[in-house]
């Protein structure tokens, strides 16, 4: 992420042959002195001595400005001078990852459970409900119920570099990611990190505490791996007309009775209730270091 000098101003010559010049008096005329000639020139020695160590400070100054000037700055110089709000921080996605990911149509993400901190990948299709409408169903690096997560982008590549089965490699397009992916792309866009770990602490506070990106980022999370893993009890937990789904709603829709749906709410059975939620999603995570 030179000031302009100053111009120098010309005598003006006076007289036309007929009128004498006008001269100016001299300001910097010493007066006459009575001093001995030899004490004059002890002074003007000493004068001259000065000037000389003046110019010599002078000319000490200049060479160092130009060296200044003419060094070029080393990378360490270079990233110092880059505003802060222009640098890609280490945990944001770059443009070229984000392209990446959208042309594979899958995401990377980031999940804090009370265990620890994973990474895995979701893609979203389309499937047909039971009342013939169209909604999307989350699939996950994920296996027979369990859900895959990763504390290392290495170890993630690595995962889908090997023979082992999961869910993800039935979708068009896996075999372009499985080649073309480096550890580098595996970060997770903001909207695409999920903090459980900080869900049941929050709903323990104040009503006006609530966080509501918190809870509805984590509810979002928690039904896709619900639907990915089967886990019928935490699709129970969230279903709709469930606390949880109420809770969900409220906090979605922010008006003013809204708000007082929340204050009739109980703070400890919503805190409950989500503490089974995220217990069940870390029963079904496999980790890998």
């Amino acid at each position: 992420m030179a000031k302009p000098g100053s111009s120098k101003r010309d005598e003006s010559l006076a007289g036309d042959g007929t009128e004498p010049p006008v001269t100016a008096p001299a300001v910097d005329e010493a007066p006459a002195s009575d001093e001995p000639a030899d004490l004059l020139a002890e002074d003007l020695a000493v004068d001259e001595d000065l000037a000389v160590e003046e110019d010599a400070v002078v000319d000490e100054d200049a060479v160092v400005d130009e060296d200044a000037v003419d060094e070029e700055p080393g990378d360490d110089t270079a990233a110092a001078d880059v505003p802060e709000e222009f640098e890609i921080a280490e945990d944001d996605q770059s443009p070229q990852t984000a392209l990446f990911w959208a042309d594979a149509e899958i995401d990377p993400v980031e999940v804090a459970l009370p265990s620890g901190v994973g990474l895995t990948l979701r893609h979203y299709h389309v499937i047909e409900d039971a009342d013939g409408d169209e909604a999307e169903e989350a699939v996950f690096l994920a296996h027979k119920g369990k859900l895959h997560l990763f504390k290392t982008a290495e170890a993630l590549v690595e995962f889908i570099n090997s023979d082992a089965p999961h869910d993800l490699s039935e979708i068009d397009g896996w075999s372009r990611v499985q080649r073309l992916c480096k550890p580098s792309d595996v970060v997770a866009a903001e909207d695409d990190r999920y903090e459980l770990d900080l869900v049941v602490e929050n709903l323990r506070g104040e009503h006006d505490a609530w966080d509501p990106d918190l809870l509805i980022s984590a509810g979002e999370f928690a039904r896709d791996a619900a639907f990915a893993c089967e886990l019928a009890d935490v699709l129970a937990a969230l279903a709709p007309g469930s606390p949880l789904d109420d809770l969900d709603e409220a906090l979605r829709d922010g008006g003013f009775m809204a708000r007082r749906r929340l204050k009739k709410m109980s703070s400890e059975q919503a805190a409950i209730a989500w503490r089974s939620v995220v217990g069940k999603i870390s029963t079904a995570v496999t980790w890998h270091d």
